[in-house]
């Protein structure tokens, strides 16, 4: 049986996962969209109270006593959906608060935090990527993110993250889902912004849809200009609609993509982080490892500087990179790889002088290792989504004999709590 208990207390501290953390009679809470200072009065949830594992849920009741700096959200949903965390930030504490993304891993590592520069702000309404749940429920669809640590579905009018291109198909495909999904039946919707428009995955769960819904999906595609839409029933996956090949843009070469490609947030965000990147390199390097290179986000432009391997465990991202780099005449080798199981050893990275790595989340612990002992890389490029394996990895670096110029923070993920870093470490 659920258990359900109330209390209040007060907020000591933001977490850097963006939610306000305090002591009260039942432990350590954590509460979302508050802010230090704040008393405030909580929900405490378990569904299994007599079990170890479970760890309790907590929701935001009320706020008694608000922050005087406490800023009005932009939208109507924020505290409802859980896609946004931090819009009730005022413009010093959001700032703060993201560099202290990075500060806390730095200091906690031991890393000097003079290297850190100023946090570079990239607009809201710009992501070109989203995904969003789907449920048909008492003749109603419901479409949006989830609510924060639930699985109930927000019916979301207006999102304030994404381009206005993505935000557009929020009515016309409930309108569809309403007349084509089975009640209770549920949806995935992948899209994906590119350069000729927007590309749409929806993936069916439980059965298929309405006899009707094929035919449905098919002409809103059409209509709308997508790009291409497909459609995954009974674990097949099909193009109902295909106006032309999807692909982006990377240093000026065309670069198809597909619904689970890796992309950065925004077109603006490949351009100030691959300016970064490029910048840190040196005068004239003679050759350049891309390590977890993707589909070329930074090979690309690598490439006009010096010859590029690019190393990637994803098979199709790297096809598609060879197969481009081929006929745009580029210095690209490809070379399939799970860098995390067998990292580049030092002999291997004998051959370059330049490693640009961009790891997950994770960062890449193994590789790192290797790259400490490699005495003949003069620079390092790291991209990270990371700050704590960013600081672990930096740590171990620098303490082999790098030394870290400057990581460079980017906010390409508007009122979350994470950050983009780019760092450059120098022999």
């Amino acid at each position: 049986m659920a258990e359900h208990l109330f209390g209040s207390c007060k907020i000591d501290q933001l977490t850097t996962e963006g939610v306000g953390k305090g002591t009260s009679t039942h432990g350590d809470i954590y509460v979302p969209f508050v802010l230090p200072g704040e008393t405030v009065e909580y929900e405490r949830f378990m569904k299994h109270p007599n079990s170890k594992r479970e760890k309790p849920k907590f929701f935001l009741k009320e706020i008694s006593h608000p922050n005087n700096s406490r800023k009005t959200p932009v939208c109507k949903h924020f505290t409802q959906c859980g896609g946004c965390l931090l819009q009730h930030l005022n413009d010093a504490h959001y700032s703060d608060f993201k560099r202290s993304l990075v500060s806390t891993p730095f200091i906690k590592h031991q890393l000097d935090t003079n290297c850190i520069e100023p946090v570079k702000v990239l607009p809201a309404g710009e992501r070109r990527r989203a995904n969003f749940e789907a449920v048909k429920k008492k003749e109603q669809v419901f479409l949006g993110f989830h609510r924060w640590r639930s699985h109930q579905v927000i019916d979301l009018s207006e999102c304030h993250t994404v381009h206005p291109s993505i935000e557009a198909t929020f009515k016309p495909l409930r309108e569809i889902f309403w007349a084509a999904m089975h009640e209770y039946q549920k949806a995935t919707v992948y899209l994906t912004l590119t350069t000729v428009g927007l590309d749409v995955s929806i993936d069916i769960h439980r059965n298929e849809l309405l006899p009707n819904g094929h035919e449905l999906l098919e002409n809103y595609a059409r209509s709308s200009g997508l790009a291409r839409l497909m459609l995954r029933e009974n674990r097949k996956r099909i193009t109902l609609y295909k106006k032309e090949q999807p692909y982006v843009v990377f240093d000026n070469v065309k670069v198809p993509v597909e619904p689970s490609s890796f992309l950065q947030a925004s077109d603006r965000a490949d351009e100030v982080l691959t300016k970064l990147v490029m910048d840190a390199l040196p005068p004239k390097p003679y050759k350049i490892a891309d390590l977890f290179c993707g589909r070329g986000t930074f090979t690309f432009p690598l490439s006009r500087s010096a010859p590029v391997d690019g190393y990637e465990c994803d098979k199709q991202a790297l096809n598609v990179l060879q197969e481009v780099s081929d006929k745009e005449l580029r210095s690209i080798q490809t070379f399939k790889r799970n860098l995390f199981d067998s990292p580049l050893t030092v002999q291997e990275l004998s051959a370059y002088d330049v490693v640009m790595i961009d790891p997950p989340r994770a960062g890449a612990l193994a590789q790192i290792k290797e790259l400490s002992k490699a005495t003949n890389i003069s620079t390092i490029i790291y991209v990270s989504c990371g700050p704590e394996s960013f600081a672990r990895d930096g740590k171990i670096l620098t303490d082999a004999g790098y030394t870290l110029e400057k990581v460079t923070p980017v906010d390409q993920f508007t009122w979350a709590p994470h950050l983009e870093l780019v760092g450059v470490f120098k022999r």
